[in-house]
């Protein structure tokens, strides 16, 4: 899993305040609290990448849908294509 972070100082933070189920509750309070912070925008940004993915992916699905069938198959493009030459 990779998690890009904007280590930039010129944003602005934002306090929350969170329902948490008691299981996470737990896993939370396991956290330094120097990092929770961290994690938690960590953890948010790979939400959102996964999100992103999802969405695009969904979108290409429904492309591929519409396309139409090319006739033949990718061993005679490309044996078309070298005689071509």
């Amino acid at each position: 899993m990779r998690v890009y972070l904007n280590t930039r100082n010129s944003d602005m933070s934002h306090r929350v305040n969170i329902l948490l189920k008691d299981e996470n509750w737990k896993i939370f309070q396991s956290i330094p609290k120097g990092k929770r912070s961290t994690i938690i925008n960590a953890l948010l940004s790979d939400w959102a990448i996964r999100k992103q993915r999802g969405t695009a992916f969904r979108g290409i699905k429904n492309l591929t849908k519409t396309m139409k069938e090319l006739p033949g198959s990718a061993e005679d493009w490309v044996r078309q294509d070298r005689d071509g030459h």
